[in-house]
């Protein structure tokens, strides 16, 4: 089934005061801007295998207590500065098999409490310096199969507590030999 926006508007709207809402599998192409706006009590959020291309900025204010969000299983290039912002309480981010490029730098800072991160299966080529400095709680980071060639130094600072970090099936050819140093809780580490 496709949705019109007027379904899917209205859809949103008759669940507004649930804290889950899940459109897996409907698809959806386009999520109209403000669709979410008032969903104060909303936790979790599956978008996932649609066929959405864009992230509109601001689709998640009136978000505040969002802890996951399923966006994997799309056709997303960009993300959006910003489009996290007014989700403070963001545990999981899941973009998994999407059509990602770039990462923007910073895109994380809203999100303090990040625990999972799972950007595998895209085509990412660069990490920003510093794109994790907003996730001091984050555990997990999952970046298999993009097409990174180069880990920039200290990719990994601000995330003491990273308990799995999976970089496999990548184009990576020099691992910066500080790269692990800031992470003392590190169990697993996955590269070739």
């Amino acid at each position: 089934m496709t949705w019109t926006q007027d379904q899917l508007i209205k859809y949103v709207e008759e669940r507004k005061n649930e804290e889950k809402i899940d459109l897996y599998n409907e698809g959806i192409q386009e999520i109209p801007v403000g669709l979410f706006k008032e969903c104060r009590n909303l936790k979790i959020l599956d978008l996932s295998r649609n066929q959405i291309q864009v992230i509109p900025p601001g689709f998640l204010e009136g978000c505040p207590v969002l802890k996951e969000l399923y966006l994997s299983s799309n056709q997303i290039q960009v993300i959006p500065p910003g489009f996290l912002d007014g989700c403070p309480a963001l545990k999981v981010l899941d973009l998994y098999r999407n059509q990602i490029q770039v990462i923007p730098p910073r895109f994380l800072d809203g999100c303090p409490v990040l625990k999972v991160l799972d950007l595998r299966t895209n085509q990412i080529q660069v990490i920003p310096p510093g794109f994790l400095e907003g996730c001091p709680v984050l555990k997990e980071l999952n970046l298999y199969r993009n097409q990174i060639q180069v880990i920039p130094s200290g990719f990994l600072e601000g995330c003491p507590i990273l308990e799995e970090l999976i970089l496999s099936d990548n184009q990576i050819q020099v691992i910066p030999s500080e790269f692990l140093g800031g992470c003392p809780a590190l169990k697993r580490w996955i590269y070739k």
